[in-house]
């Protein structure tokens, strides 16, 4: 799994939101429910994937060397998206001071 995550590219966009969402909760601020949506969708989707892989007559490995790149696709962009709204909090939030 964790190759998964490394080949795929998963691991730099969740420690940016990661990051975003520590530096955001330092202002107090609630993350808005739009940020949880993406990364609860990144999570499904990348445990429905982990699943049908595992379901498969293949060999996990080949799975992942073969797929990880393209299919993590949705996955990188969710968090992207998550790092979006958390980033536009922040933003407006700084506005009104």
């Amino acid at each position: 799994v964790l190759g998964m995550m490394v080949d795929g590219g998963v691991l730099v966009p969740a420690g940016i939101v990661l990051l975003i969402y520590a530096v955001a909760s330092g202002f107090r601020l609630r993350a808005p429910k739009s940020v949880a949506f993406a990364a609860v969708l990144a999570c499904i989707y990348s445990l429905g994937l982990f699943a049908v892989y595992l379901m498969t007559p293949r060999d996990l490995v080949w799975h992942l060397h073969t797929s990880t790149p393209r299919t993590m696709l949705p996955v990188i962009s969710c968090l992207w998206l998550a790092a979006y709204f958390l980033l536009r909090k922040m933003e407006v939030y700084d506005a009104h001071l």
